[in-house]
C-alpha cells in the first residue's frame, strides 16, 4: 500500500510526531511506503483540510473544529474537505460528535481512532531526574499555550500554588511549552522549561509523577497519550475527548457544567478559559490524585501504543479501499 499526505513530516509538533511514528509502525508492521503525493498513491492522508489527489482514495483525518464565533468560517474548508473525502478519521467520540455538529456533516465511512506514542521511545528515553531535587511529587504539563485561552494556563498555575499551599507533600509544577510574560506566575515551585524537543519531553514525563491537562475541548491531545504511555496517571476535566482517553487512568475533575451541548457556539475562546473553571475544584483534585503515588497507580495503556493504533488505521485504508 502506497500513502502519502498532505503534512510535512519534519518538526517538533505533535500531530507531526504522530505522523512519523504511525508511518513507521505501519511500514514494519505492514509493508506500507510513504510516497509523494505525486507518486500515484493508494491512500492519501489529509490531515485537518487540503486538496484530494486524483485516482487515490483520499481519507481526512480531523482534529477538531473551531466552535468560537470570531473562527467559524474557518471550518469551511475542513467541511469541504470532508465532503470530498473517501473516509474520515476521529480522534475521539467526543470529536466526532463535536465535529459533526459543527460542520454539519457526516461522513459514509468513518472512524474513532485515538492517536498513539511509542514504548520503545519511552524505555530509550532517560528520565530528566534532576527536576525531583527537593521534591516529593512532580507535575507536568504540556500545550501550545500562547495566544491559546482554552488550554486555561493560569488556572492550572493558580490551582498547583494553592494545593501546594494546603499539603506537607512538597510539590513541583513543571511546564513544558512557550509561556507568555504575562501568564508566567512566579513561584519557586514552578518550573518553566520552554519548548523541548520529543526525546526531551519524555525524559521530563519519566521523572514526574502526574500530568494535568484541563484544556477546555480537546479531541485526543498527544500530550495526554504520551504522558499514559510513560505512565502518568494524568488530572483532567470532563469535557472534550480527554476524559473518554484517561478512563481510569487518572481522575476527572468536574470543572465544566455537563450535559455539553453538542453546536454549541461560544463569544471567544476566552469565554472557556482560566475563568471559566473553579480554582478550588481544580486544587482538590490536584490534592486527591497526590493520595496515591505514581507506582501505586500502575498505568498501562497498550491500547495507545503506537503498534495497536497503526493497525487500526491499516484496517480502515484497507476497508476505504475496499480490500
Amino acid at each position: 500500500m502506497r500513502i502519502s499526505t498532505n503534512l510535512g513530516l519534519a518538526g517538533f509538533h505533535g500531530r507531526r510526531n504522530f505522523l512519523r511514528r504511525l508511518f513507521v509502525s505501519m511500514k514494519d508492521r505492514h509493508g506500507i511506503k510513504v510516497v509523494d503525493a505525486k507518486s500515484k498513491p493508494d491512500v492519501h492522508l489529509i490531515v485537518i483540510q487540503g486538496d484530494k489527489i486524483p485516482a487515490a482514495k483520499n481519507i481526512v483525518r480531523i482534529d477538531g473544529v473551531y466552535y468560537d464565533r470570531p473562527r467559524l468560517q474557518t471550518n469551511q474548508p475542513i467541511k469541504r474537505t470532508v465532503l470530498q473525502s473517501d473516509g474520515v478519521i476521529f480522534q475521539s467520540n467526543f470529536s466526532k460528535s463535536h465535529a459533526q455538529a459543527i460542520l454539519k456533516v457526516a461522513p459514509s465511512k468513518s472512524v474513532v481512532i485515538h492517536n498513539g506514542a511509542s514504548a520503545r521511545e519511552v524505555a530509550d528515553s532517560p528520565p530528566h531526574m534532576a527536576l525531583r531535587k527537593g521534591y516529593d511529587r512532580l507535575f507536568v504539563a504540556c500545550a501550545h499555550w500562547l495566544r491559546r485561552p482554552s488550554k486555561r494556563f493560569t488556572a492550572i498555575a493558580r490551582a498547583f500554588v494553592k494545593a501546594n499551599q494546603q499539603t506537607s507533600l512538597r510539590l513541583k509544577f513543571v511546564v513544558i511549552g512557550r509561556i507568555s510574560p504575562r501568564e508566567r506566575l512566579a513561584n519557586p515551585s514552578i518550573a518553566y522549561l520552554g519548548d523541548l524537543s520529543p526525546d526531551q519531553v519524555i525524559g521530563v514525563y519519566k521523572a514526574c509523577d502526574y500530568m494535568i491537562h484541563v484544556s477546555h475541548i480537546d479531541s485526543c491531545p498527544n500530550a495526554v497519550i504520551e504522558g499514559l504511555i510513560s505512565g502518568l496517571p494524568v488530572l483532567c476535566n470532563n469535557l472534550g475527548g480527554t476524559p473518554e482517553i484517561v478512563g481510569d487512568s487518572g481522575i476527572v475533575s468536574p470543572l465544566d457544567k455537563l450535559p455539553y451541548k453538542f453546536g454549541t457556539v461560544f463569544r471567544s475562546e476566552e469565554e472557556v478559559g482560566s475563568k471559566s473553571i473553579n480554582n478550588t475544584v481544580l486544587s482538590r483534585s490536584i490534592l486527591e490524585i497526590c493520595k496515591k503515588q505514581k507506582s501505586d497507580w500502575d498505568i498501562q495503556r497498550p491500547d495507545l501504543e503506537i503498534s495497536a493504533i497503526a493497525d487500526q488505521y491499516y484496517g480502515f485504508f484497507k476497508r476505504v479501499l475496499g480490500s
